[in-house]
């Protein structure tokens, strides 16, 4: 007999699974739709393992290492900065391979290690790339960390420095003597201009196509002792104009339809927004103080209105539509939506991380840093804590049967061959269909007219003609009301499907467009 996955997985057992449920709902209680059919949304990894590496081949089997940023590109294919490994990976038509880069073994110590050279881009080498930006020429820019450098990867294979010289520094002027520090992401728009986020100068630095390069934001000249007897130089936190504007480790960029840039402000806990037109910056997402003497605002996780609001290192987002991004919080485990003023979870939680596959409500992560909204509304997740990727889609991407006009029962993405009887609203289906379904034990009375169903840890037996459903405790019997009486048709007992499923630990859904009645574990194998 199979024990429900749900309870065999996590071990926590019920009263366990139910307390996790009630902290997954108060931590969402605060709810507006984010995707259309959320419900029927579900978690998968589809590509790395926990253990980092560096394998090329099927998706399936490709191992990353603490990748950081991945974008997509107009024919599909997905670019990954494969930050430890030291390279950009390509993934295309289900197969990943080395797209740029080739890292340097260190044998004694068994790690890959990072280096600067241009060339083609077989041989040129980064270090610890991060962020990555196309233009409309299809060049793709590199935010290439570790080496204090913007590099470009041209659509013929070519691999150059645009800006910085490889040595730590705060310099403008022309991109081959211009210095960074530390640039995490790039995003760049219709003009060719390529922004950059310096992460530890905390500012946001502007590249020119003739090669300018300049700091649109203010300098921090805050000043933390952090260790008793050291003091150093530290992000700080104002908006109001671009030039004063002062940030703290911006940390990501996306740009919108308009030209205006997003900015992951992660020392500050806040997603902030550049309007060039208006020439202002001003926060769209989070709160909190610096302290005297913190390097960074403290993290928080609180859902609600963006006065209130709190966020754990956010990384990246994404523009899933005119009114809401989604935002990688990373050290909250979880993806945050904003939308419409509001600051909700749509999946993972601060509670608990881990890599587990399930509803969009129950999956876990361990430290999400980028995201990617699909043409389809999927979405895809890059981890770095685990160095997977994982896919959010709806179920019936997963299924391989067709589906017709009438109602079907779709148990775990498999499709039930039965039957469903709709009486007044309710659907009734056979209890031995399902029963086995759900790998459950149906056991049949002829004479008492009785269906007795058991797994592991609860038992329920049904009366032909009767509304109550007892369940058997170990010390105390239960009754329950059914919303329509068990039935015998066509010589099958049918029993209300949404009862025994869900009593069983099983959430069920109704998609409407597909006319499917969805069966499946919180979380999966």
């Amino acid at each position: 007999m199979r024990k429900n996955n749900l309870f065999k997985r996590s071990k926590i057992g019920i009263l366990g699974f139910t307390a996790l449920i009630s902290s997954t709902l108060l931590l969402n209680e605060v709810s507006a739709a984010t995707l259309s059919n959320e419900q029927l949304y579900e978690v998968r990894i589809i590509s790395g393992s926990h253990e980092g590496d560096l394998v090329n081949g099927a998706l399936s089997k490709a191992r990353f290492n603490q990748p950081s940023h991945f974008i997509k590109l107009n024919n599909g294919d997905i670019i990954v900065s494969d930050t430890n490994n030291h390279v950009l990976r390509q993934i295309s038509n289900g197969e990943v391979s080395v797209f740029a880069g080739r890292p340097l073994l260190a044998e004694e110590q068994n790690y890959y290690a990072g280096a600067l050279s241009d060339g083609v881009k077989s041989s040129a080498r980064f270090n610890k790339p991060g962020g990555l930006a196309t233009d409309e020429a299809g060049n793709i820019y590199v935010a290439d960390t570790a080496n204090h450098a913007i590099r470009k990867v041209t659509p013929e294979g070519l691999v150059t420095t645009l800006a910085g010289n490889g040595l730590l520094g705060d310099l403008d002027g022309k991109s081959s003597t211009a210095q960074f520090n530390a640039p995490s992401d790039v995003a760049v728009d219709t003009k060719g201009n390529v922004y950059v986020a310096d992460t530890l100068n905390h500012t946001i630095r502007k590249i020119t196509p003739s090669g300018e390069v300049s700091t649109l934001t203010g300098k921090s000249t805050r000043l933390v002792e952090y260790v008793p007897g050291h003091v150093d130089t530290a992000g700080d936190f104002l908006d109001g104009n671009i030039s004063d504007a002062l940030f703290n480790e911006p940390i990501a960029l996306t740009l919108d339809d308009k030209g205006n840039l997003y900015v992951t402000d992660r020392g500050n806990q806040r997603i902030r927004y550049i309007n060039f037109e208006s020439n202002q910056v001003s926060t769209i997402v989070g709160s909190g103080v610096l302290a005297k003497d913190s390097l960074y605002v403290e993290g928080g996780y609180t859902d609600g209105n963006v006065a209130t609001a709190q966020l754990n290192s956010p990384e990246n987002i994404a523009i899933l539509d005119d009114s809401t991004l989604l935002i990688t919080d990373r050290m909250n485990h979880s993806i945050r939506a904003y939308k419409n003023g509001i600051v909700t979870t749509l999946t993972g939680s601060a509670e608990q991380y881990g890599s587990e596959d399930g509803l969009l409500k129950y999956a876990t992560y361990n430290e999400p840093v980028d995201i990617i909204v699909q043409a389809d509304k999927s979405i895809l997740v890059l981890e770095a804590g685990y160095s997977e990727i994982r896919k959010i889609a709806l179920y019936s991407t997963h299924m391989k049967d067709t589906f017709t006009a009438n109602t079907q029962v779709v148990v775990n993405n498999q499709l039930i061959d039965s039957k469903v009887e709709i009486q007044d609203g309710v659907s009734l289906f056979p209890l031995r269909v399902l029963g086995e379904a759900l790998q459950l034990n149906v056991d049949y009375d002829s004479v008492k007219k009785q269906v007795n169903v058991h797994g592991d840890e609860q038992q329920f037996i049904f009366t032909i003609g009767s509304s109550k459903a007892q369940k058997l405790d170990a010390q105390l019997n239960s009754e329950f009301l059914l919303a329509k009486p068990a039935q015998l048709i066509n010589n099958q007992v049918y029993i209300p499907l949404r009862f025994v499923a869900e009593k069983f630990g099983y959430d069920v859904a109704w998609d409407e467009q597909l006319k499917n009645i969805v069966i499946r574990d919180y979380i999966f194998e």
